[in-house]
């Protein structure tokens, strides 16, 4: 992969590689200019298969520093790239960003999933990854690519929060649930992070301050039938 730091309407040097439409990482400041990171893929070989979508998105995630999650095979086969650091088995009227249209829908699809990184303003920003299917409704909402973020803490946090995800996927499909039942999980470092247990008021959840890997944590042990982690509860999730 080829990164290339240019400042604002400075050129490519013309001696460049051809390669696709560069990808946005984002934008910071360095020795007071602005400038922004652009990743590119690398281009392909002559002869060689293209990767599917979901290929690409493993691929642009894993060279981000974050872990690619695991979606169930039924979901991951409709997985399409629909734009930049977009990818979704859904159509999308909403930006992924507003968590709550997707946590609140009620007459959305069945099964989907999103994955994407969006934001707005120099620091609100944030991947987004939101699963349902079967009982599971998986919302994950993870601080990362703002101007005045830490990046390695950011990045560490939501390989930390996937790798959580991974395993709720996989007790979801083994565990407690029953035909009809429905777990909600919203883990969000922005809007408030919570969970609720089939027939579990969502509002009494909602108001507690916990944060994204102590929420996932809980659920995940209560698929489970054990005690959740003491360490995420003292920490705080961090």
């Amino acid at each position: 992969m080829l990164s290339a730091i240019l400042g604002e309407g400075q050129a490519e040097p013309k001696n460049a590689p051809e390669l696709p439409i560069g990808r946005f990482l984002k934008s910071k400041s360095l020795g007071g200019n602005r400038v922004i990171l652009v990743v590119r893929r690398i281009a392909l070989a002559e002869g060689a298969v293209p990767m599917s979508d979901i290929e690409k998105a493993r691929h642009l995630f894993q060279e981000a520093g974050l872990t690619f999650p695991t979606i169930p095979d039924r979901v991951a086969a409709g997985l399409k790239e629909q734009g930049n650091w977009l990818f979704s088995s859904r159509e999308l009227k909403m930006s992924p960003y507003n968590l709550q249209h997707y946590v609140d829908e009620s007459d959305g699809p069945g099964e989907y999933a999103i994955l994407s990184h969006s934001g707005h303003g120099v620091n609100s920003y944030a991947i987004q990854y939101y699963l349902v299917s079967g009982p599971l409704r998986m919302f994950l909402h993870l601080g990362w690519g703002g101007v005045y973020m830490d990046a390695d803490a950011a990045a560490s946090n939501v390989r930390e929060c996937f790798s959580l995800a991974d395993e709720v996927v996989s007790a979801a499909t083994l565990g407690r649930l029953r035909a009809g039942d429905q777990l909600l999980i919203v883990a969000s470092d922005f809007y408030g992070s919570y969970w609720s247990a089939p027939g579990q008021s969502r509002q009494k959840e909602k108001s507690g301050s916990k944060g994204p890997a102590e929420v996932l944590d809980e659920a995940l042990h209560w698929l489970k039938g054990s005690p959740p982690n003491k360490a995420l509860q003292q920490t705080g999730g961090a």
